[in-house]
């Protein structure tokens, strides 16, 4: 798969878009009240991507050099290891679970004054 155009603008459940051959997130839900997986594909930006996401997200083994533009609020934990981040700037504001962002080369663990520990 190569495009998120036509999924649809809310699902209740889980989101899996992982393994493919994404470049962007654009078109995917707004909203996911389960999972969602974009892991494994080439992103480089989350921008797109869902602006809440009730449980878990995952963007690990991708391309991304920022999280700008990725949901704002997150139920469970969120990864995102395993990709080119020098800065957690642009991070969700909240995330109920735990942050995985091990495997990226991060100059600073510092997210707007609270120290974020993985």
């Amino acid at each position: 798969m190569t495009t998120l155009k036509g999924c649809p603008k809310e699902v209740g459940g889980n989101f899996y878009c992982g393994d493919n051959k994404l470049t962007t997130l654009e078109g995917s839900p707004k909203s996911v009240g389960g999972n969602f997986a974009c892991d494994g594909n080439k992103l480089t930006t989350l921008k797109g991507s869902p602006e809440s996401v009730g449980e878990h997200f995952d963007c690990h083994k991708n391309q991304l050099t920022t999280l700008e533009g990725g949901p704002t609020y997150v139920g469970g934990s969120f990864n995102c290891q395993n990709n080119k981040l020098t800065t957690l700037k642009g991070s969700p504001k909240s995330v109920d679970g735990v942050l995985y962002c091990s495997g990226n080369p991060l100059k600073s663990l510092i997210i707007k004054g609270n120290i974020v520990y993985n």
